[in-house]
């Protein structure tokens, strides 16, 4: 019988999802049905710990939901809760939950799972104190735009059930003695560790020691995200396993084998609540103490089965933690790490210890790469590089950094005498990062994956480590090219998006490999460019755009665009209105443009667009060009207003045809405009975007009566303008489409494939 643990673990993930609604699903199960295929052939005792996993995943996940059904609370309900403050942030804790009382008097929660809310609050109490909260409930909300940050999903990975708005925060009991003293202590390690590492080179020690990022800038950490390396900002297991077997080799100088192993087991206890008990810190604590008494238990130790029996402990006390991205990460690479261990016959010779440690990073960036795609949707080649110069210095990293912290509070200098190689190192290899950044294809966008790519992935990749550990020596390099499978098919369909970016436009085609992006900015939400549109674009596997057209230069609409030289630093094509003169100054810094000679005459039929020295020239646009690109044909419609017209009526006007569909994007323009240029529409609209926010002053009943589109969107968050008017909204109802409100329904996504269209939004 050949790990009946791992099977029963392989198992659970299908049981949990059938009961929690994880969009996993259809993924799990075509997985579960295809191995047992293969184990009812090899060991039909090996396909019944599967399906006992299965049935025990069940289990679990019945009694979690039925747990949480007396919990659910809509909107605005009043609720009090007692409990325990686990973490605290900026802008409120997590509360893990004793009882519960939505008037109807006190309840007790099921004390086997533990459940928490996130509440937000003023006053914030130390961890580990006991509260009663008093507030309104909130729901967590899906994301508004494909790519934006998924706030339900994640919160829902950490147990949160939903945020409360605290009205009052009292404190019923502080945190006893031990709990204060492993906070003030935390606090004190990470007070040296920024003192030791200056320059904002904190971060990778305080997460490495600590687990915790908080230090760590944000442009520091995406880099490390962007490469592939997510995986090591936290306590790695990794590590930890190195830190006990240095603190072993210490006590065994002055104890026996069985007391060195209890203590350096208590000492890395109490690492453990120093660092808050992290995934990857209890699978680490864990693996030690499997490994030190299995001899005395007259077993041997496997490190796949430790990690299977603990997986197994974890998803039944907590099944949320299966869509955990710390969760994942962390038994991912102890699983690959340990597959990757099977083939020790490599480590004989020195060529052989290098190619061991190729073949392990490899198999790491990999094998992680569907849990990379799952967050990021990018990947980077070289992060195999990357994660290979890391490997060799990471725990020597970790070992003068403990040291440097231990030592300083005896003594700062001989604490700075350990922490400065670290400090050059991780300057070093950060401006390595930076470097490879910086290069243009050296991050690769693969989107979003189907079930099917991630299938198959997954049967190719198990595939080639079964051979590399069976027969061929270096079958392995064949998992390098193994990332190809997800890489992003877009021929054969147009996808249009008018995206939720608040009180602002912002407007999407894809078609092929080209990008065109009509306006982005808002003035209700910050960095509309970065938050929203890169990772929409990362989603849809794209990089960036190639072609940017402008209604006007209102900061609704291009705010978005200076602050995203990720997405417009490589443009083809920059399209605005003839008046428009100061577009190139209000662009910068993230497109460098220069603007044509004055004395340049009116456009032929097709604009065209040029490079000079490396900077992009504008195409200033008149009534009646015509720019293809592909086999996009984009109009400039009629503009009666023309220069005398106020800011707003002087928008460039786009008629856009895909494929034989109609798309409008009329910017602000007013009443007066919209009704003069309806002589121009020859073609029923398929969908039409509705100008300035669906304010009153640019609506005419007479003008959608006669084109009668399929869909109109409304692109508006909040604002004090009146915007949309529900005069507005009623009278595009009336005239027979479909109305969507982006502050509403979040973005809306329109397909066009084979002359047929279809349009989606993310909140129906």
């Amino acid at each position: 019988m050949k790990r009946p643990l791992l099977w029963t673990a392989a198992g659970m993930p299908a049981g949990i999802c059938l009961f929690l609604n994880s969009v996993s699903v259809p993924l799990i199960l075509s997985l579960i049905l295809l191995l047992s295929l293969i184990l009812i052939r090899v060991r039909k005792i090996l396909c019944f710990y599967l399906l006992l996993g299965v049935l025990l995943g069940g289990f679990t996940g019945f009694c979690y939901r039925q747990s949480i059904r007396p919990l659910k609370a809509e909107n605005e309900t009043v609720v009090a809760l007692s409990g325990v403050v686990k973490e605290t942030y900026d802008y409120g804790f997590l509360l893990r939950i004793d009882r519960y009382d939505f008037g109807q008097g006190s309840y007790r929660v099921n004390p086997f799972y533990t459940l928490f809310v996130t509440v937000s609050a003023d006053d914030v109490p130390a961890e580990y104190s006991r509260v009663i909260v008093e507030g309104t409930v909130e729901a967590y909300t899906g994301p508004d735009n494909p790519g934006q940050f998924d706030a339900k999903s994640y919160y829902s990975s950490v147990g949160s059930l939903y945020r409360v708005n605290a009205g009052t925060v009292r404190i019923t009991k502080s945190p006893g003695g031990f709990r204060k003293a492993v906070r003030q202590l935390r606090e004190k390690v990470a007070e040296r560790i920024g003192v030791l590492f200056p320059n904002n080179t904190s971060g990778l020690p305080a997460a490495l020691l600590l687990g915790d990022k908080g230090q760590m800038e944000e442009e520091r950490k995406s880099l490390y995200e962007q490469f592939g390396l997510a995986h090591i900002l936290t306590v790695s297991g990794l590590h930890i396993g190195l830190l006990s077997n240095l603190i072993l080799a210490f006590f065994l100088i002055f104890f026996d084998r069985k007391h060195a192993d209890r203590i350096t087991l208590f000492v890395l206890i109490l690492y453990g609540f120093l660092c808050g008990f992290r995934i990857s810190c209890i699978r680490a604590i864990f693996t030690f103490l499997i490994s030190c008494f299995a001899g005395r238990l007259k077993r041997s130790f496997d490190r796949i089965s430790a990690n299977s029996f603990l997986l197994i402990v974890i998803l039944f006390l907590k099944p949320y933690m299966l869509t955990n991205l710390s969760f994942q990460l962390s038994f991912g690479a102890g699983y690959l790490l340990a597959f990757s261990e099977m083939r020790r016959d490599m480590v004989k010779t020195k060529p052989g210890r290098v190619l061991t440690i190729l073949r392990t990073s490899t198999i790491l960036q990999i094998g992680l790469l569907p849990i990379q795609l799952q967050q990021f949707y990018t990947f980077a080649p070289c992060g195999i590089v990357l994660n290979l110069l890391l490997l060799c210095v990471i725990e020597t990293m970790f070992i003068l950094s403990f040291l440097a912290v231990i030592v300083s509070f005896l003594l700062l200098t001989a604490g700075l005498f350990f922490a400065g190689p670290v400090y050059y190192l991780i300057l070093a290899f950060e401006k390595v990062l930076s470097w490879f950044a910086n290069i243009r294809m050296m991050t690769i966008a693969l989107g979003h994956q189907s079930v099917f790519r991630l299938l198959l992935f997954g049967v190719v990749f198990a595939a080639i480590l079964w051979f590399d550990r069976r027969t061929l020596r270096k079958v392995w390099l064949c998992i390098l090219p193994l990332w190809l499978i997800f890489l992003p098919n877009h021929r054969g369909f147009i996808r249009t998006a008018n995206l939720s970016v608040g009180q602002g436009d912002c407007s999407v085609i894809m078609s092929g490999s080209t990008v065109i992006v009509i306006d982005c900015g808002s003035l209700s939400k910050s960095e509309a460019g970065e938050k929203i549109l890169k990772p929409f674009l990362q989603y849809y596997g794209y990089s960036e755009a190639d072609y940017l057209f402008l209604s006007h230069t209102d900061e609704d609409h291009i705010n978005g665009i200076r602050n995203c030289p990720d997405v417009f630093g490589n443009l083809k094509g920059v399209f605005v209105d003839r008046t428009y003169t100061d577009t190139a100054e209000l662009l910068k810094p993230a497109v460098n443009c220069f603007e044509p000679e004055a004395s340049a005459a009116k456009h032929e039929e097709t604009a065209k667009t040029a490079k000079d020295s490396n900077r992009l020239q504008i195409s200033y646009t008149y009534p009646g060009d015509i720019i293809r690109i592909g086999s996009i044909n984009v109009r400039i419609l009629g503009n009666p207003a023309g220069a005398e017209g106020d800011e707003n009526d002087r928008c460039q006007l786009l008629e856009v045809t895909l494929d034989g569909f109609s798309f409008l994007y009329l910017g602000d323009i007013s009443k007066e405009v919209l009704t003069n240029i309806s002589v121009e529409i020859k073609v029923r609209p398929y969908l039409i975007k509705i100008p300035h926010h669906g304010s009153i002053y640019s609506y005419d009943e007479a003008f959608y009566d006669t084109i009668r589109p399929e869909v109109a969107v409304i692109s508006v968050g909040r604002n004090n303008y009146g915007h949309p008017s529900q005069e507005v909204v009623t009278g595009l109802k009336k005239s027979g489409g479909i109305c969507l409100i982006t502050k509403e329904n979040g973005a809306v996504i329109t397909t066009v494939k084979k002359g047929y269209a279809k349009t989606t939004c993310m909140h129906p």
